[in-house]
């Protein structure tokens, strides 16, 4: 099973989709405004201080060094290149989930989709990470939550009706 990201990496923006192969290989789809490229590793070697050996489909082998996670970023080393890398699970920067929106209280989705159901309404108190409202895009039903406490102060969609990215679909004031 695959997993896709959105990131940041030295702040060029990227989608990356990583898969692992029934032989234990990574594989990295990595999407870019340049173009999109495939990369394709093993991890030979761990050692103690966290550092790890990469081997290509080449047979060249690569130190690599992944730092700590410090506020959603982490510092990639990959021979001896320091890389700045953040990432947010694809959904999540779908759905503008997480704090990076926390001090709006503008609910929004990043893609089309159509309202399925309305979980609050105008004068209704939400908690940070409530569910607001479902939204399907792509077929599949996804829950819009609160990016901060508040009060719901206008609801500007209603169920059924289709909502194009970035609209404003409800304010949390």
């Amino acid at each position: 099973m695959s997993a896709r990201w959105v990131t940041w990496i030295d702040d060029e923006a990227a989608t990356v989709e990583l898969d692992r192969t029934p032989d234990g290989r990574v594989v990295a789809r990595i999407e870019s405004a340049t173009g999109t490229r495939e990369v394709s590793f093993e991890v030979a070697l761990a050692q103690p201080n966290g550092e790890r050996l990469l081997r290509s489909d080449a047979g060249r082998s690569t130190p690599a060094w992944v730092g700590p996670d410090l506020r959603g970023e982490r510092t990639i080393s990959v021979a001896r290149k320091d890389i700045v890398v953040r990432a947010k699970r694809e959904l999540d920067a779908w759905l503008h989930s997480g704090d990076d929106g926390a001090g709006s209280g503008a609910v929004s989705v990043a893609m089309p989709g159509r309202v399925v159901k309305l979980l609050a309404k105008v004068g209704d108190a939400v908690e940070k990470g409530q569910p607001l409202l479902i939204v399907e895009a792509m077929k599949m039903e996804n829950e819009v939550k609160a990016r901060r406490a508040g009060v719901v102060q206008s609801v500007l969609v209603s169920e059924g009706a289709s909502v194009e990215g970035g609209k404003v679909l409800m304010e949390i004031g």
